[in-house]
């Protein structure tokens, strides 16, 4: 806790400002106190003043709103806890403004604010806070190295397991970009992703994944392991009329049934030509590929998209599932997606479970997939057969196998698959 050298508590209630600081204070930190959000706009000019902010959000003056954009010019470093009497909706909506600005919430508390609950957010200074987790910043790449990266191969895929929640069985993964760098680094897509997107060069790299994540699926096939295999297909390339021809001679080259392929299509922006986009998946659909709406309920993900195209999963955001078992709008929006998936007679996946109380509660509303840091990160496809067979016996899981005749035993043993039940690990999988 030495992390906390110094801290402003903003509040204009003087019980509240004296019982804070007391508990700040008993961490050998020193305090200051305003007010209102005038005097604590003055105190916040002084540079590199404070390691902790603590701020109320109605004042006389100033609001807390209008503290954290002077806090995030005038002292970015400083860690954040919000505190206010005001409903539990609008605080939420004040958290999330605090990340979009990259502040360092620790948290935000209704009020009264108990001593407990106050402690527990201090005891997380130190940690990396949530506004810094979308990996490193981008690099000043040049677009010839980043091409020549994704031609080589050196940008290439990682695995990330997801368990179905029925089954108990490692079902899919979902191939996700990486950059292998020579000196043995492995660079996060936030590092490259923005000059790839700017430069035309996702199509290269979707068919550069395509190929790697088919030929790993096919050869687990061969061996005997049966896993979906889910790549990201942007929006941009549904206008490439061939992109159905392509994907059936990388798929045949693997040797790997299009069911076992899911294509997640992703938006990044509006489609250019409904009509061009709305044939390329329909073709794609008809040769027996699976799709999955990605992102749904966020960007350009909507249900006009869900009523267009033929989808066979809808996969829930993260923005929606990570908290859902702790936030009650969360938990609707995340149950709502579900029921309606359902009624369509579509799988859900929730990516971004990082709890196992977020866990149990996709299992309780029904969802069909998980994926995310509780289950496992993103791997190299060769540890995947060693990590499903590792954990198949702790966790109670199936090893999926490539089944001789799909047909009424196959049936019944998924049945009894599903009767089994899980139980989740205790503890978070690294």
């Amino acid at each position: 806790m030495s992390a906390i050298r110094s801290a402003l508590v903003v509040d204009d209630d003087e019980f509240v400002r004296d019982s804070l600081a007391r508990q700040i204070r008993n961490l050998g930190a020193r305090v200051w106190m305003a007010a209102d959000g005038d005097a604590a706009r003055q105190a916040l000019r002084e540079p590199g003043q404070f390691d902790l902010v603590v701020c109320d959000l109605k004042m006389p003056g100033v609001d807390g709103v209008e503290l954290l954009r002077d806090l995030g010019e005038l002292q970015p470093e400083a860690y954040l806890i919000l505190i206010s009497s005001v409903d539990a909706k609008t605080l939420q909506s004040v958290a999330e403004l605090a990340l979009s600005r990259k502040l360092r919430l620790l948290g935000a508390l209704q009020k009264p604010v108990t001593a407990a609950a106050f402690r527990q957010l201090l005891a997380k200074v130190g940690e990396r806070p949530s506004s810094l987790m979308g990996g490193e910043p981008p690099l000043p790449l040049s677009v010839a190295e980043v091409r020549a990266a994704i031609e080589t191969g050196e940008i290439g895929v990682y695995v990330q397991p997801k368990l179905d929640l029925r089954r108990g069985e490692i079902t899919g993964v979902e191939a996700l970009a990486r950059w292998l760098r020579p000196n043995g680094e492995v660079w996060l897509p936030g590092r490259f992703m923005p000059i790839i997107e700017r430069n035309q060069l996702l199509e290269p790299l979707t068919r550069r994944v395509a190929q790697q994540a088919f030929a790993v699926a096919g050869d687990w096939l061969k061996a005997g392991l049966r896993i979906q295999m889910s790549i990201n297909v942007p929006i941009e390339c549904l206008d490439s009329l061939d992109l159905p021809e392509r994907l059936t001679v990388e798929a045949a080259a693997a040797g790997l049934p299009h069911s076992q392929i899911t294509l997640e299509l992703t938006e990044s922006g509006l489609m250019t030509d409904l009509t061009r986009s709305l044939d390329v998946v329909t073709r794609l659909r008809l040769r027996g590929f699976e799709l999955s709406i990605d992102d749904f309920g966020t960007g350009y993900s909507s249900l006009d998209q869900l009523r267009r195209f033929p989808f066979t999963e809808l996969k829930i955001d993260r923005a929606f599932v990570n908290g859902a078992a702790r936030n009650p709008s969360l938990r609707s929006i995340a149950e709502s997606s579900i029921h309606l998936a359902r009624d369509l007679g579509l799988k859900t996946c929730a990516e971004g479970v990082e709890t196992i109380e977020d866990w149990e509660l996709m299992r309780e509303l029904g969802c069909t997939l998980i994926q995310g840091f509780c289950l496992s990160t993103a791997m190299p496809p060769e540890q995947l057969p060693g990590w499903i067979a590792a954990r198949a016996s702790a966790w109670n899981l199936s090893v999926p196998t490539k089944a001789p005749d799909p047909g009424a035993e196959e049936l019944e043993a998924l049945l009894r698959a599903a009767d089994r039940g899980l139980v989740p690990a205790t503890n978070r999988v690294a």
